[in-house]
């Protein structure tokens, strides 16, 4: 095996795995920018998309993580999707999403 055929399958690998990875992703109620830590800058992100919608997430997991496997229309400046500011799940980003993912999780690191 050469070089190149070595470097081509190595893109082959980590363009298969991204992919996977992009497919579904979890989100945690309240981390709206998905960096691990529910604070006041998860609210901000979340009044920015606050009335928008989109698709709902299975309804039982939302005590913890919960897959996403359809993205919103749309991402944050981080390139992160509009969904994770759906903190319950329910297709709408509203006061339900502040009171149940941001006020409960407040302060939580997500990642420890």
């Amino acid at each position: 095996m050469n070089w190149q055929q070595i470097i081509q399958l190595l893109l082959i690998i980590v363009i298969c795995s991204t992919t996977t990875l992009i497919g579904q992703s979890n989100v945690y109620p309240g981390d709206v920018n998905n960096n691990g830590i529910v604070s006041g800058v998860d609210f901000l992100y979340l009044a920015s998309v606050y009335n928008q919608t989109g698709a709902e997430r299975d309804q039982e997991e939302q005590d913890n993580y919960s897959s996403v496997d359809t993205e919103w229309d749309g991402n944050f400046p981080n390139g992160v999707n509009h969904t994770y500011a759906d903190c319950n799940g329910d297709g709408k980003v509203n006061y339900d999403d502040i009171s149940s993912g941001i006020l409960t999780n407040f302060g939580k690191h997500i990642l420890e």
